[in-house]
């Protein structure tokens, strides 16, 4: 079984930007005994993705696509898809299955999968969908089974830190995947023997909660998100967010969770923005910022009339980007932050996954400690 990976944009081909997309997933499938054989990498356009497409298909079992606007129906991929589709040899139609909003087509002697080029939507149908798909139809026929812990608040250096001597365990295996302050932590065990791969999985899977401890949030497709709902909703508290140059990044993740929790919100590019609204004005030139913060978490609880305020800033200094989340709560204000050098591309994922991880360790240690 060959596996083939195709890159597609054009700020792909720039000397200057690294396709880290295909290096993740092309470790994956490494640590997972799946074999790549080829990585192309090709521009936003139709005639040449066909092409490309064309030739894999006489090399590979198993084409991976990324990007290409994998997640909209009229994207790049699906064009040229819909193209190949009655080139292909074969006596019968290919079944369709999706991936999120990604399509999956399964032929008898071929399977090309779509995933979009956003790392962290990436990522979670990598070991979601993709993975367990590949290893159910493709490894070997020793019973391999897997499965994902996920984890935030500790970085994967330190998670890998405090596993290492795990590694390899018995008959099983770890990996990691990692976003934005999140990490999806793999497991999988394989033996000829069912019980025997099921037994070292759950030996395994329980020494590493152990060792990770609160840290872990969830399994298998658990979102941090749909946690955080989950308490506000269980609790009925109400949550009031103002986020500064953040553009909403964790309002849309909360409100997209369903049942949406009550929020209200302020999303905000500039500091009149903030003062309109909560009547606190900010000069940018001569502050504390950490007094601040807990001013502005205070008002959002006192003028929206909510249990929590949560305040999400980010400020770009000359040295890289400062992300600062203050909670004002009914027992009192509490403050994380975190400085990253540079300017990450993904910086408005940090900052949500920093403030989802503030309000999830508050709810489990004031609201449901006892649980």
């Amino acid at each position: 079984m060959d596996i083939e990976l195709i890159s597609i944009g054009d700020r792909l081909l720039l000397s200057d930007i690294l396709d880290t997309n295909a290096a993740h997933l092309s470790r994956q499938l490494h640590d997972a005994a799946l074999p790549v054989i080829c990585k192309t990498t090709v521009g936003d356009n139709l005639a040449i993705l066909l092409d490309v497409l064309q030739s894999a298909v006489r090399r590979s079992e198993i084409i991976i696509t990324i990007g290409g606007n994998a997640d909209q129906s009229n994207g790049l991929i699906q064009r040229a898809i819909d193209h190949l589709e009655g080139q292909i040899d074969s006596d019968e139609e290919p079944l369709h299955l999706m991936m999120g909003a990604c399509p999956l087509l399964i032929w008898p002697r071929l399977t090309i999968a779509t995933l979009p080029d956003n790392r962290r939507e990436m990522a979670y149908l990598l070991t979601t969908e993709l993975m367990p798909y590949l290893q159910n139809h493709f490894a070997s026929k020793l019973h391999r089974l897997t499965s994902i812990l996920r984890v935030v608040g500790i970085a994967e250096s330190s998670i890998a830190g405090r596993l290492s001597d795990l590694m390899p365990y018995e008959l099983a295996c770890i990996s990691y995947n990692s976003y934005a302050g999140q990490t999806a932590v793999s497991l999988w065990s394989e033996s000829y023997l069912k019980e025997q791969a099921e037994n070292s999985l759950a030996h395994l899977r329980q020494m590493v909660r152990a060792r990770l401890g609160g840290y872990v949030f969830g399994e298998g497709e658990d979102l941090l998100e749909d946690q955080v709902v989950e308490m506000l909703n269980q609790c009925n508290y109400h949550l009031a967010i103002a986020e500064y140059s953040t553009g909403g990044s964790l309002v849309k993740l909360l409100k997209a969770a369903v049942p949406s929790p009550h929020i209200d919100s302020i999303i905000a590019d500039d500091w009149q923005e903030i003062d309109v609204q909560l009547g606190y004005a900010v000069n940018e030139d001569d502050v504390d910022w950490t007094r601040s913060g807990r001013d502005i978490a205070e008002k959002l609880r006192v003028q929206f009339q909510t249990e929590l305020g949560l305040f999400i800033y980010k400020r770009i200094t000359g040295g890289g980007v400062q992300i600062m989340v203050t909670l004002a709560t009914p027992k009192g204000v509490s403050i994380a932050q975190r400085f990253f050098g540079g300017q990450p591309q993904s910086i408005n994922d940090w900052a949500s996954t920093l403030g989802l991880d503030h309000l999830y360790r508050w709810l489990r240690v004031n609201i449901f400690a006892n649980q």
